[in-house]
């Protein structure tokens, strides 16, 4: 009987020590033979309360230590519980020791932000909290300061970023749209100013991107031209892009626009075919 005893007082020790023979209840770790509740910021590990690494945080009693949510970081150990991060930063994943900022031209407005939220078209922000607009309406945020367009582009206010002007036309610094070259000059993509056509060239209407050479029998003799002049009668060119008109030989003829003069025909005939274009020069 004293056996019996014996053992039921020790089971009944054990239990009330907590978890029975075996050790403490989930929460508790065995201090100089006591069970004893872990503090919050501290977890159970190896029968023992260990504080929680950088990242997690805990309550009393606990067997682990739980991760910081998004939005939220510990960047110490101990934790018993985690911080908020704060305006204009976040933080995308759980368990993080500490907040990232936004990027230029985003912001995080709230306190426990998951991610940073783009500034809209022709606003900027610098401090991650607010989002402006540039003080001036042909000005863009280039990810540091507000300024205009270069020359060739022009701000697109759809987007709020500079697009390349077409070849045909051309802008100056600051423009919110291209303007088309006039007649008898023309512009590459991204022109800065518009080229006058040379001699021997023109182009006949504005927002040209090349100028057309004069073909044989006309010619253009100044810069800037807006179309051929055709060689008077007399007079002849063969090749293109003539600035000027040739003259025919004596006893030779030809019709205006000619690109070759043709022998006179002897008294009493005539050419068969007096058009230049019909290359038929007999009489």
């Amino acid at each position: 009987i004293l056996g019996v005893l014996i053992l039921l007082f020790i089971v009944l020790f054990f239990t009330f020590r907590g978890g029975g023979i075996g050790g403490c209840e989930p929460g508790f770790a065995d201090v100089d033979g006591s069970c004893v509740q872990c503090e919050a910021g501290t977890y159970v590990g190896s029968n023992l309360c260990l504080p929680c690494a950088e990242g997690t945080y805990s309550g009393a009693g606990q067997d682990e230590c739980t991760k910081c949510a998004k939005g939220y970081y510990s960047d110490v150990s101990g934790s018993t519980e985690c911080t908020a991060c704060a305006v204009g930063t976040y933080q995308a994943q759980e368990g993080q020791i500490k907040c990232r900022s936004c990027t230029s031209g985003k912001i995080a407005s709230d306190p426990a932000s998951v991610s940073c939220v783009e500034c809209g078209n022709g606003e900027y922000s610098t401090d991650g909290i607010t989002c402006k607009k540039c003080p001036q309406n042909n000005q863009y945020f280039n990810g540091t300061e507000c300024v205009e367009c270069q020359a060739g582009k022009f701000l697109d206010e759809t987007i709020g970023l500079c697009r390349t002007c077409e070849a045909g036309t051309y802008s100056e610094a600051g423009a919110v749209e291209c303007t088309d070259c006039r007649a008898g000059t023309y512009s590459g993509k991204g022109g800065s100013e518009c080229i006058e056509c040379k001699a021997g060239t023109y182009s006949a209407l504005p927002g040209s991107a090349k100028c057309t050479r004069c073909g044989p029998g006309r010619y253009s003799d100044m810069d800037g031209a807006t179309r051929c002049i055709a060689c008077k009668g007399g007079e002849y060119v063969e090749i293109s892009e003539a600035t000027e008109c040739m003259t025919c030989k004596e006893n030779q003829f030809s019709v205006e626009g000619a690109s070759k003069c043709y022998d006179m025909c002897p008294p009493g005939t005539r050419m068969r075919n007096p058009d230049p274009a019909a290359n038929d020069p007999t009489c």
